[in-house]
């Protein structure tokens, strides 16, 4: 499916030769229940809202204006930023990400105000940072080459570009510009539990280390509201009778707050694919790795010694792999 607005003016009559402007963005129809569009009122700018796995994200699609060294086109490029901003400022998305054609590479006349309004918007020049010397524009007579395709996004969308994710498709050549593609590690919507269509089932397993602040406030916002709802059993919670009635209340009040918690995670925090399985060890990163990884070594020395039965290797090999199923327990 598609969501996109046309600068061709079909009022002249019958169009002639290939028309021009305009922006589009195509999604799958799957996740088009998580989508919304966003009215930009300017046919250089699409955008839509997405429910992602992380939470709400913008997605704008730019054609910014060309520069012609004159006062029009600079006032043009400065007015269309602007309507950028705006569009931000008045989203409830937490995360924003804006790509697209913004014809102005590295030390151009409009990259000055490029940059200032990314600082502005606290954006990041994802495509610049990991990237060098690329050419996404090249004219048809091969004389003019230059940088002017970018992407640009939030500190915790930038976080989940891997460091390879973003590459030009140099052998896609049906216009002047190559394509940039790029890799955004989460979910249009979520699911704890989510079947693949081999069968196989996966978990959706929360990533703090990548939240900055902005999403952990949010996280903590979403969870407040949430845990309003909740009802304190007062009068369970002051009961040292152990009365079978209250031992229930006092159940269902911590399944609530589970659940609150599943539900925000769910919403603000990014997440990550695991597939679900009897071999999944709960704690295996913070208790059992650094003490499997060392029974591991371990045993590869005692074996590349001649598999000894006394001395350093022997005792070091018993030792390390005893730790490691006490922290298995």
């Amino acid at each position: 499916m598609a969501y996109g607005q046309s600068a061709v003016d079909l009022s002249t009559g019958i169009l002639v030769g290939r028309p021009f402007g305009g922006t589009a963005i195509l999604y799958r129809k799957y996740i088009a229940d998580k989508i919304k569009a966003v009215y930009t009122g300017e046919s250089r700018i699409t955008g839509i809202t997405i429910d992602t796995s992380i939470g709400p994200l913008l997605l704008l699609n730019v054609y910014m204006p060309t520069n012609y060294n004159d006062d029009i086109s600079l006032e043009s490029y400065v007015d269309c930023l602007s309507k950028l901003h705006v569009m931000i400022v008045e989203s409830d998305a937490i995360h924003t990400l804006i790509v697209g054609d913004f014809n102005c590479s590295p030390g151009s006349r409009f990259f000055t105000d490029f940059m200032k309004f990314a600082v502005d918007n606290n954006l990041l020049t994802s495509d610049l940072n990991r990237l060098r010397d690329v050419v996404t524009y090249i004219s048809d007579d091969g004389n003019k080459m230059s940088w002017v395709d970018h992407i640009l996004s939030s500190t915790a969308i930038d976080n989940i570009i891997p460091l390879d994710g973003i590459r030009v498709l140099e052998d896609i050549i049906v216009s002047d510009h190559r394509p940039i593609a790029f890799d955004v590690q989460c979910t249009a919507g979520y699911d704890c539990n989510i079947t693949s269509t081999s069968g196989a089932e996966y978990s959706m397993v929360p990533q703090w280390s990548t939240c900055d602040d902005i999403t952990l406030s949010y996280y903590a916002l979403y969870l407040d509201g949430l845990l309003q709802s909740v009802s304190v059993p007062y009068a369970a919670l002051a009961d040292r009778s152990c009365n079978k009635t209250h031992l229930l209340a006092i159940d269902t009040f911590y399944k609530d707050i589970t659940s609150c918690i599943t539900k925000a995670v769910s919403v603000a925090i990014p997440c990550r694919r695991r597939p679900v399985n009897d071999f999944n060890v709960p704690g295996w990163n913070t208790y059992v790795e650094e003490k499997y990884e060392a029974a591991r070594v371990a045993y590869l020395d005692w074996v590349a010694f001649g598999r000894p039965r006394f001395g350093h290797y022997f005792e070091l090999m018993k030792k390390t792999r005893a730790l490691f199923k006490l922290a298995l327990r």
